[in-house]
Formats: C-alpha cells, sequence, structure tokens
C-alpha cells in the first residue's frame, strides 16, 4: 500500500503520515493513530497489568515505522 493509499484510507494527510512514520512527530492525536492502525488492518490492546520499562536514554527515539512493523501481519509487510 502506497503513503498515497494508506493516509486516503486512514483519512489522515499524506504529509502527516510521512512525519510520523520518520519518528518527527513528537505526539500524535489519538483518533489519527486508531484510524491508521484500523486502515493497516492491525488490533490494539491496552493492558494496565503490564509494567512500564524504565527509561531509555534520550537518544532513543523509535520510527513509528519501526514499531508498526513489529506487529504487521506476516502476509502484509507494512
Amino acid at each position: 500500500m502506497s503513503q498515497v493509499e494508506l493516509a486516503a484510507e486512514a483519512r489522515v494527510g499524506r504529509q502527516w503520515l510521512v512525519e510520523f512514520e520518520a519518528g518527527d512527530k513528537l505526539s500524535a492525536p489519538f483518533d489519527m493513530v486508531m484510524r491508521l492502525l484500523v486502515a493497516l488492518g492491525l488490533d490494539v490492546t491496552f493492558d494496565s497489568t503490564v509494567p512500564v520499562r524504565a527509561r531509555r536514554p534520550e537518544s532513543f527515539t523509535p520510527k513509528a515505522s519501526e514499531i508498526l512493523a513489529r506487529y504487521a501481519p506476516q502476509d502484509r509487510p507494512l
């Protein structure tokens, strides 16, 4: 799926998607992230019992595409 197609499907701007994928967004509206997950066919589960991880160094900033790739279905890579 191209960025243009994904942006249209998720009802977000292509530039927003480009910046989100690159990890350039310091924050993102919850509804936009959820629409993106739905467009990608991904499920999300919120679990308050998961322990909070130790704080990572400030220099570590994962890209959204790296995070989403961990949860992509095997038959549908990002």
